[in-house]
């Protein structure tokens, strides 16, 4: 895995670090799912799963990952894999100061973009403007 910091213009673009994983086993009914994952990655489990469906085991298949330097763009990352539609965040839930809160990365001085939306599409911005625009056109049509 390689996520790095897209852009050009931030000053932690291109800069990776190595991480150590974790296995880790999510009991889901009768159903046990193990998957590696770094350290922070743990109290988001926990708040999705509940603590006491989430527990760490012994054997990870990857030692380690590469992940970002960066902590606004580890966050957007986080947020882009476990953030639901319609549902609380448990990223936020799981580190309420944002960013910041995420140990081991550095906050980048660059322009802080929000995490996009799985599913969400906002057209109000689009439907002012053609309001607007009809409204010019039957000013016009009325002025001849």
């Amino acid at each position: 895995m390689n996520d790095e910091v897209t852009d050009p213009n931030n000053p932690l673009h291109g800069k990776t670090q190595t991480l150590p994983l974790l296995a880790v086993a999510i009991d889901r009914g009768r159903d046990t799912v193990t998957v590696d994952i770094p350290e922070h990655e743990l109290p988001i489990l926990q708040v999705v799963h509940g603590e006491h469906n989430v527990r760490v085991i012994e054997d990870a298949e990857e030692d380690e990952g590469e992940f970002t330097t960066d902590a606004d763009t580890e966050f957007q990352r986080l947020q882009g894999k476990y953030r639901r539609v319609n549902a609380s965040d448990p990223v936020l839930i799981a580190y309420p100061n944002g960013a910041r809160a995420l140990d081991g990365f550095t906050l980048s001085r660059g322009r802080r973009q929000a995490a996009p939306q799985s599913a969400v599409t906002n057209h109000a911005k689009e439907a002012r403007k053609a309001a607007r625009v009809a409204k010019e056109a039957a000013a016009k049509k009325s002025a001849k």
